[in-house]
């Protein structure tokens, strides 16, 4: 059961190599093209998959935590949607410190508010880069 995921992930990555290499252009006037960086992460996705379907199998026990980032990128993507990037993120960083980290309050809305801080100065003001705003306008 648990050789399931690496095959899958093995079939994704050959996409991606597939639509990197031949459809958006692996390599476009002297340089890397549209389709480069999509092709690296498949090899890399592809080479990952294959060490994990060469490692022995381990009994892992069932614990909360191991369905906990499945569930916080589903909550992730709905907040961004309605509260926009920077809240959404900030939100689930300190979420995620404080619940699943056993972080203090203090110390996990510190680091939350910091990096969401950081991602703001570098994307929107440094690159420009248009962030989604939600719902809210935010």
């Amino acid at each position: 059961m648990t050789k399931i995921t690496p095959l899958i992930m093995i079939l994704v990555g050959g996409y991606a190599v597939y639509k990197g290499s031949f459809e958006y252009g692996l390599w476009v006037n002297k340089g890397p093209g549209g389709g480069f960086l999509p092709a690296v992460m498949g090899v890399l996705l592809i080479l990952a998959s294959l060490i994990l379907l060469m490692k022995k199998e381990a009994k892992v026990a069932y614990q909360r935590k191991n369905f906990a980032p499945v569930f916080a990128v589903f909550i992730v993507l709905l907040f961004i949607k309605y509260l926009g990037m920077m809240i959404a993120c900030g939100l689930f960083i300190v979420a995620w410190l404080k619940y699943l980290e056993q972080y203090s309050l203090g110390r996990a809305s510190a680091i939350g508010i910091g990096t969401t801080v950081a991602i703001y100065l570098v994307f929107k003001v440094w690159l420009n880069v248009p962030l989604p705003t939600g719902v809210l306008g935010t």
